[in-house]
């Protein structure tokens, strides 16, 4: 979420430009010390609270809005959906790569976290019955998988097929 915003390089390369005294190795660690504090205080003054954003936005695009109705001037509206986009954007990377982090924490571990998880995901994949075109319930792994096919060929056929060997001449 960071790296799309220009900043982050920019507080990055700020604090690796300066120079410390010292042992190689111990300059080292203070520009990743600081480096972290410097982004911690730019994140903060930068993105802040994204829900508490969000929020807020809302709220200013609602008094917007009834403000365009009685002007006629939709120039803030516009503006705040812009931000509410762009707000909602940087929010939809950030639970990705919180569950992204929390996959890779505990995910590879054999905890109870992991395990209901894929459990989780199983069940959300497997389709344990689905209803034929006869409104009969299928329950069968086998009976889905027709009504599966079934479906699907009735589908993509046509009910009045026609051979034209004009459309047949013009592939070579």
């Amino acid at each position: 979420m960071w790296l799309a915003d220009k900043g982050c390089g920019e507080t990055v390369e700020g604090v690796w430009q300066i120079s410390y005294d010292g042992v190689e190795n111990s300059k080292v660690i203070r520009k990743i010390e600081n480096c972290g504090k410097e982004l911690t205080n730019w994140s903060r003054s930068n993105f802040g609270n994204i829900r508490h954003e969000l929020v807020k936005k809302r709220k200013e695009l609602a008094r917007a809005e009834q403000q365009a109705v009685r002007s006629g001037n939709s120039f803030q509206v516009v503006h705040l959906k812009k931000e509410i986009n762009t707000l909602m954007g940087r929010e939809e990377r950030m639970w990705r790569q919180r569950s992204r982090f929390t996959y890779i924490t505990e995910g590879d571990r054999n905890t109870r976290l992991f395990h209901s998880r894929a459990t989780q995901r199983k069940r959300r994949n497997c389709i344990k019955n689905i209803r034929n075109q006869e409104d009969k319930m299928c329950t069968d792994q086998e009976q889905i998988a027709a009504t599966f096919v079934e479906f699907y060929k009735h589908l993509f056929t046509s009910s009045t097929p026609e051979m034209n060997s004009a459309d047949l001449d013009s592939i070579p």
